[in-house]
C-alpha cells in the first residue's frame, strides 16, 4: 500500500518492485472523505491509535494498492511492529526501503499470508486475489476505484460478514440460547456471541456500534447493519471471563469450519458452553428450557442417565462440574457487568439473591462508563478536528506554561515541598486515590492492590486500562519486570543480590520487603530512601562481581554512552548474574541517535521525550551482545492475554535478558588499575 503520502515517491517505488517482483494489479483506492478516519481505524484495528494520527502520517488522499507475488521468497523470524514473527523478509526489507526514501509511515505491506488476505479483504474484498491468478503480470493500467474499506456500508447478508471474518481474524461463533418467550437474539447476553483472540480487531473490522460508546474493555454487545437490519451481537474475547480464559483458548484451537462457512464449536464443546451459559449466564429455567439443559447434557456426557422425576437444573449441573474438573476449567464471574453470573454452587437462595442484586449493580456500571467515556469522546472528537484542521496546533503545548489541570494538583503542591513533607503528601494522595480506585477488574503485582482501572500518573479522574497504578504508582514496565522476577524465580533462590539503576520506588519498595534481597539503588542525585549510592551508571561506583541482578528499566535512552553502561553492568554480575534490560523500542528500524541535537523540543519530534538521545530498533540486542552478552529476548507479545488485561500489562515492554557470555572479556575501565573499582 501507497498511502497519499508516499504517491509522492511512486514511480520510483513502482519501478523497484517490478525489478524485484511480479507485479499482479495496481489499484488507486479513493475513500469517502468523510471516512478516511474510520478506515484507517478499521483497515489497521489499532487500540491506542485514533484515525486522525493515521491522517496526519499517510494522508487522506486517494491510496495505490499493489498486489505482488514473490517466485524466490525467504521467509524467517524477524523483529516487526508486532513482535517476532515468521515473515516474508524481502517484502518486509522493501517496506523498511521506501520508507526511508521518503521518511515516512506511507507504505505499508502484508509481511505474511494471514496479513495479505486480511488487507485484500478490508481494502478490495478479494482475499483470494493472489490465489486466483498466480503469477500474472501486470499490463502497466491503474485502475481506479471508489470503495470505503469492506463492511463500511454495513453487510449484504451474514454470509458476507462471516466470509470476511474468516480472511481477517481468528474467530468462533458461540451457540446461542433460545428461552421461551423471548425472541432470539433480543438479549445480547444470550444471543449471537462471537468469540475471538482480539476483541478490538473483531468489532472494528465488523464495524460494529457499542451499546455503550467508547467500547468497554470488558467486551459487551455491539449491532452490526446486516441487510440493512440491525443484528445484536455479543463480542467476547480471550481473558474477559466470559467462561475460563483456558477454556476460551482450546474452543478456537479446535474450532471447525461448518458447512455454511462460519467456524462452530465442535459438537462437545458446543454442548458444554451452552449448559455453561444456561446454568450460569441466566434466569430461573422454564420447562422447556430444562429440556433444553437435558439434551446438552446428554451430549457433553453420554453416559450420563436421567430419571423422569430428576430435577434437570441438578443434572446438568452434576454434568457441568464433571467436565469442568476433568479439563481444568472453572466458573468464572464475567468481567462484563451485563452478562448475568449466577453460580448455584453456593445454593439456590444465594443464587436469587445474586440474581436480584446483580441487575441494579448490572446497570448502574454500564451507566457509570456511559457517562464518563461520553465526555471523553466529546474531547477527543475535537481535539482530533482541530488537530485536523491547524496540524501545527500539536506543536502549542510546547509554548510557554502548560496549562494547569485539576488532576495535576497533587503533582504541582509535590514540586513545592521537600524531604518529609512531600513524602507525607504523595503517600496521602496514594493512599485516597487506591481507595477511590478500587475494584476487582485488575491486580497491580507491585502491591497487591485490586482496581477498577490505571490512571496518569497525578491522575484523579479517568482510568485507563494500561497507566500507572493508583495505589503505588507502578507503571506497566515495573509490573511486567515485577511479574517476570516472580515468574522465573529469580526472588526465591536465598539470599540475592541486586542492583537498581534508577530506582523507581513502587517497584524498590517491595524488593525491598522480600526475605533475603539485599537491593542497592544508584542514582546521580539522592532522591529519596530507595537511592543507596550517588554515582553515575557509566562508572558504576562498585566491585567486579557484586550482584546477581541487575536491573536497568528506561535508562539507556537517557544517557550518551549506552554501550559504557552496558559494560559496566556485565562487569557488576558475578557467576550465572543476570541483567534485566528494557528501554522504549521500535520495531521496524533500527536505532535513531544523533550527538548534535540537544534542542530537547527535537529531541521530544525524533525520540519520544525531551530528555531522550535515542530511539532504539531491534538492533538492541546486537549491542548488548558486543558488550560481552548472552542476550534472549522475553518478548510481551507471548504474554497471556488474560494475564496482559489482568495486570495492565503494555504489549511493547519487551524485557532482553543478558547473561555474561565471555569470561575473557576487557571492558574499557579494564587498565585502569587498582583505582578502577571501589
Amino acid at each position: 500500500m501507497l498511502w497519499d503520502a508516499a504517491r509522492s515517491h511512486e514511480s520510483e517505488i513502482l519501478a523497484d518492485l517490478e525489478r524485484r517482483f511480479g507485479v499482479v494489479s495496481v489499484t488507486e483506492v479513493v475513500w469517502s472523505p468523510r471516512r478516511v478516519e474510520r478506515n484507517y481505524e478499521r483497515f489497521y484495528s489499532d487500540l491506542d491509535v485514533r484515525g486522525v494520527y493515521h491522517v496526519l502520517n499517510k494522508g487522506a488522499g486517494p491510496s495505490l494498492a499493489v498486489v505482488l507475488w514473490d517466485p524466490d521468497p525467504v521467509v524467517e523470524v524477524r523483529v516487526t511492529s508486532r513482535g517476532p514473527r515468521e515473515v516474508n523478509a524481502n517484502f518486509l526489507d522493501a517496506k523498511l526501503r521506501y520508507r526511508e526514501w521518503f521518511g515516512g509511515l506511507g507504505v505499508h505491506c502484508g509481511e505474511t499470508p494471514y496479513e495479505t488476505r486480511r488487507d485484500l479483504a478490508m481494502l478490495l474484498g478479494e482475499p483470494d486475489l493472489v490465489k486466483a491468478s498466480p503469477g500474472a503480470t501486470w499490463d502497466g493500467r491503474i485502475e481506479r476505484i471508489a470503495r470505503d474499506v469492506t463492511g463500511s456500508d454495513g453487510w449484504e447478508s451474514e454470509l458476507d460478514m462471516y466470509r470476511t471474518l474468516n480472511a481477517t481474524i481468528d474467530y468462533v461463533v458461540l451457540p446461542r440460547l433460545h428461552s421461551a418467550g423471548t425472541s432470539e437474539g433480543s438479549d445480547v447476553a444470550h444471543g449471537l456471541q462471537l468469540l475471538c483472540d482480539d476483541y478490538h480487531s473483531l468489532h472494528t473490522i465488523l464495524g460494529a456500534r457499542s451499546d455503550f460508546r467508547p467500547p468497554a474493555d470488558v467486551g459487551g454487545g455491539f449491532t452490526v447493519r446486516v441487510d440493512g437490519r440491525p443484528l445484536r451481537v455479543g463480542v467476547r474475547f480471550v481473558g474477559d471471563r466470559f467462561i475460563d480464559p483456558s477454556w476460551a483458548s482450546e474452543c478456537l484451537r479446535s474450532r471447525v469450519l461448518g458447512e455454511t462457512g462460519i467456524f462452530e464449536l465442535d459438537a462437545r464443546n458446543a454442548a458444554a458452553v451452552e449448559l455453561y451459559r444456561s446454568l450460569i449466564h441466566r434466569r430461573p429455567l422454564s420447562g422447556p428450557d430444562a429440556q433444553l439443559v437435558s439434551a446438552a447434557a446428554e451430549v457433553v456426557d453420554p453416559s450420563c442417565s436421567r430419571d423422569p422425576d430428576d430435577d434437570a437444573v441438578d443434572l446438568g449441573r452434576s454434568v457441568l462440574d464433571r467436565f469442568l474438573s476433568d479439563h481444568g476449567y472453572g466458573i468464572v464471574e464475567p468481567l462484563d457487568p451485563l452478562v448475568p453470573f449466577v453460580d448455584t454452587s453456593r445454593g439456590r437462595g444465594a443464587a436469587a439473591f445474586g440474581r436480584a442484586h446483580g441487575t441494579p449493580r448490572r446497570l448502574m456500571s454500564a451507566a457509570r462508563h456511559h457517562i464518563a467515556a461520553r465526555g471523553r469522546m466529546t474531547y477527543l472528537r475535537v481535539h482530533d478536528r482541530l488537530i485536523l484542521r491547524n496540524p501545527s496546533i500539536r506543536r502549542l503545548k510546547q509554548l510557554g506554561r502548560r496549562p494547569q489541570s485539576f488532576s495535576s494538583l497533587p503533582h504541582r503542591a509535590a514540586g513545592r515541598l521537600r524531604g518529609h513533607r512531600a513524602a507525607a503528601l504523595k503517600a496521602m494522595v496514594l493512599l485516597v486515590r487506591g481507595v477511590v480506585f478500587t475494584g476487582r477488574r485488575y491486580v497491580c503485582p507491585c502491591c497487591g492492590w485490586s482496581l477498577r482501572g490505571f490512571v496518569g500518573r497525578w491522575g484523579t479522574v479517568r482510568a485507563n486500562s494500561d497507566g500507572y497504578c493508583p495505589r503505588c504508582n507502578a507503571k506497566a514496565r515495573h509490573r511486567r519486570l515485577w511479574l517476570h522476577l516472580e515468574e522465573h524465580g529469580l526472588l526465591r533462590d536465598g539470599s540475592v543480590r541486586l542492583l537498581e539503576v534508577a530506582p523507581w520506588p513502587s517497584l524498590a519498595r517491595p524488593l525491598r520487603r522480600v526475605p533475603g534481597i539485599t537491593h542497592v539503588g544508584i542514582d546521580l542525585r539522592s532522591g529519596g530512601r530507595h537511592v543507596d549510592v550517588v554515582g553515575d551508571a557509566g562508572f558504576l561506583p562498585v566491585r567486579p562481581g557484586s550482584f546477581d541482578i541487575a536491573l536497568c528499566t528506561h535508562v539507556l535512552e537517557h544517557v550518551d554512552d549506552d554501550l559504557r553502561v552496558m559494560s559496566e553492568l556485565r562487569q557488576s554480575l558475578g557467576p550465572g548474574g543476570v541483567a534485566i534490560v528494557s528501554v522504549p523500542l521500535r520495531m521496524d528500524a533500527p536505532t535513531d541517535e544523533d550527538p548534535s541535537i540537544t534542542d530537547p523540543v527535537e529531541r521530544e519530534r525524533l525520540f519520544g521525550e525531551r530528555g531522550h538521545v535515542r530511539l532504539y530498533g531491534p538492533d538492541l540486542q546486537d549491542r548488548l551482545e558486543s558488550s560481552g552478552f548472552e542476550v534472549r529476548v522475553d518478548w510481551a507479545t507471548g504474554i497471556d492475554e488474560g494475564i496482559r488485561r489482568r495486570h495492565g500489562l503494555r504489549t511493547d515492554e519487551h524485557l532482553f535478558i543478558c547473561r555474561p557470555s565471555k569470561p575473557g572479556f576487557r571492558s574499557w575501565r579494564d587498565g585502569l588499575g587498582p583505582e578502577g573499582s571501589v
